[in-house]
């Protein structure tokens, strides 16, 4: 059979009891990382979402172009469960460290999970809207690295800011960008799909 084949023969029929709906999870990566993987770039950024089915320890099966037009000519609306499915996650763990201003307020929070979705997390809308109001910009610096912080930092805020962003770039083995974005760019996937499959 070919890859196609066998990613329907694997899935389809689980899909559509929806047990297997539940492991698909939006990616942040980089565009044109790979020309096999379906994939849907973010405007004005380097980045574009890509879909997998997440397994034991982590174990990430990409959603080809081929994969997702059967999907969808199945009728399986996977791509807004993917997003309701990141939102379940992020609710539980947004972020796994941060740092306090001298105020004791959170200045910085910082997603370097072990689940290796620390960066999608950034694609649920409003995440952080709680901590920072609408005033924080966000940062992917490594695959399985990022942070979202309060702008208008300086000093030492801003030093700490600064050394884990460029550290993630430089040091991280899948180095994405040292850019910094608002973070309403990344919600709009979630948005558009929750929209058109709910419709």
């Amino acid at each position: 059979m070919s890859t196609a084949a066998e990613f329907l023969a694997r899935h389809l029929s689980q899909l559509e009891e929806g047990n297997d709906l539940y492991r698909i999870y939006p990616l942040l990566q980089l565009a044109g990382v790979s020309e096999e993987n379906w994939q849907e770039a973010i405007p004005g950024t380097p980045f574009a979402v890509a879909w997998a089915f997440v397994g034991e320890m982590n174990f990430f099966e990409h959603i080809s172009r081929d994969g997702a037009r059967m999907l969808d000519e199945a009728s399986i609306k996977w791509r807004s469960q993917s997003y309701r499915n990141l939102e379940a996650l992020a609710r539980v763990e947004p972020a796994n460290g941060y740092k306090d201003d001298e105020r004791g307020h959170p200045f910085i929070q910082i997603m370097l999970h072990k689940d290796g979705m620390g960066p999608s997390r950034l694609l649920v809308p409003g995440i952080f809207v709680d901590i920072f109001g609408t005033d924080y910009e966000v940062a992917i610096p490594e695959q399985t690295c990022a942070v979202a912080y309060r702008t208008g930092l300086s000093g030492d805020m801003a030093f700490v800011v600064e050394g884990m962003v460029q550290g993630c770039f430089s040091q991280g083995t899948t180095p994405m960008s040292p850019e910094r974005f608002r973070p309403e760019v990344f919600w709009e996937p979630s948005k558009k799909w929750l929209r058109e499959e709910s419709a």
